[in-house]
């Protein structure tokens, strides 16, 4: 059993009309969009080879979760018969104190694969990803949306929507919020380990139109995915790793053209889901309003806008981190610690049965 990586290696020879485009190729793109490509002007506007982010791969690839492993599938791509006529274009990144969103759409001859990018470094990343929890939409939602229809509008043809984490969350919505008439146009939504919505969306005849064409898998150790109002429908894939490094793509195992598979999620991923779902519900809307506002306050006050700053000095930024929380004023802390007991309490009896992990 391999990965994208050994995956990309065998099928670098291999035509789209002889093995057709298949979820190891959206999980390659998708994963490939977290390179920090809105940094080179030539892809912002209509579409190009890939050829020319070359000379700029280590600017793009620096400030990301995985630069080594991006750079090597980016090379991977890049050297491959199989992507040979792909382009890429139409990047727009929007990043400010409460937005972080990235789109890439790559076209194959009249295909166009609009890829959403999921939580990069950025805090304010983290912080739409809690918001998931507490409003109906976030912003990312509305600029996809927005996104999107520009697209199908300026450029026609057939359209598939991808997303790993955040980004699967926004391709579905985006997916279910387009009108019938463009909802025709899509082939497919590949949905990598989203989160699911604080909202009945799902139940929506929207959704109903789209539903066969969504696809969604999450590793077996999943969280991320099953947070939320989430679809009953996924499919589990085995991972290299455990617990949370399952969210990371990479670890992801695949045999020749599929992932590999298991019939059930873990028992961990039953108690962590379950125990977070329940606390989520427990939570007034003020109470979560709360939560996102401490930790916001907290990061502020130790000047850290970028996860990168724990990799580069990890223990001045911890210590910055911890004599921030120690400063917030008393009230501060005393919720934030009875809001933490809370989560706690539902882990404790997820542990122990007391919350039935399989309803």
């Amino acid at each position: 059993m391999g990965d994208i990586f050994s995956y990309l290696d065998s099928h670098k020879d291999i035509s789209f009309t002889d093995s057709p485009l298949n979820p190891a190729d959206y999980l390659a793109l998708t994963q490939l969009s977290y390179l920090n490509f809105e940094k080179i002007e030539i892809f912002r506007k209509g579409f190009h080879f890939l050829s020319p982010a070359k000379e700029h791969l280590e600017e793009i690839s620096t400030d990301t979760l995985s630069p080594k492993r991006n750079k090597r599938l980016f090379q991977a791509v890049c050297e491959s018969m199989r992507f040979a006529d792909l382009q890429m274009g139409e990047v727009e990144a929007v990043l400010t104190d409460d937005v972080q969103y990235c789109s890439i759409t790559y076209r194959l001859k009249n295909h166009y694969i609009i890829v959403f990018r999921g939580t990069d470094l950025a805090i304010s990343g983290w912080k739409e990803d809690l918001k998931l929890g507490i409003e109906e939409t976030i912003p990312s939602h509305q600029i996809g949306l927005k996104y999107t229809e520009r697209i199908i509008l300026e450029y026609p043809g057939t359209y598939t929507l991808c997303g790993h984490s955040k980004g699967g969350n926004v391709a579905l919505f985006v997916g279910i919020h387009l009108s019938e008439a463009r909802q025709e146009l899509l082939r497919a939504i590949y949905n990598f380990d989203g989160p699911g919505f604080n909202s009945n969306v799902l139940e929506t005849s929207s959704f109903s139109n789209i539903a066969s064409k969504h696809h969604k898998f999450v590793p077996e150790d999943d969280i991320v995915g099953l947070l939320l109002n989430h679809v009953d429908q996924f499919k589990i894939i085995k991972s290299k790793f455990m617990g949370i490094f399952q969210h990371d793509l990479y670890l992801w195992q695949i045999e020749n053209e599929n992932f590999v598979y298991v019939d059930h999620i873990s028992h961990l991923s039953k108690i962590l889901s379950r125990s977070i779902y329940q606390w989520l519900m427990a939570l007034s809307y003020e109470e979560k309003e709360e939560l996102v506002y401490y930790l916001e306050d907290v990061f502020q006050r130790a000047n850290i806008t970028n996860l990168n700053q724990f990799k580069k000095n990890t223990f001045k930024t911890i210590k910055s981190y911890i004599f921030s929380y120690l400063n917030l004023p008393f009230q501060q802390k005393k919720q934030f610690f009875k809001l933490s007991m809370k989560l706690l309490k539902y882990y404790i009896k997820a542990s122990f049965g007391a919350l039935d992990p399989e309803k």
